[in-house]
């Protein structure tokens, strides 16, 4: 399955550098970090190989460290999860508008599509 990660809007942190991690399976990516946006716009591609029962897990995440950790873990922004079983080869593109979980805000546009590898 052919994934990509559009961009991002809505977020209500502040100083935010935001990035997205995502797994399916056992693939895990990473987009780049956009800089002091909460409106961040990636165009990354991503390739998984669909199996039965796929998930594509996001999770958008703030480069600019947490105050008041020890680790200095990144801060997490919101995630989601889209069921990807669905899909045909040959499907058109689709365009999601995926409405994020632990945000007070947040929304991620991603589009995805089953095609011949």
């Amino acid at each position: 399955v052919s994934v990509r990660i559009a961009d991002a809007r809505d977020f209500s942190a502040a100083n935010a550098s935001p990035y997205v991690s995502i797994r399916c399976g056992t693939r895990d990516y990473t987009t780049s970090v956009k800089h002091n946006t909460l409106s961040p716009v990636w165009n990354e591609d991503f390739r998984f190989t669909l199996a039965s029962g796929a998930v594509l897990n996001l999770v958008v995440l703030n480069q600019r460290r947490r105050a008041g950790t020890a680790d200095g873990a990144h801060e997490a922004l919101g995630f989601g999860r889209v069921v990807l079983d669905t899909l045909q080869i040959g499907d058109k593109r689709k365009r999601l508008n995926l409405q994020l979980k632990d945000a007070r805000h947040g929304q991620l546009c991603l589009e995805y599509c089953q095609e011949w590898v």
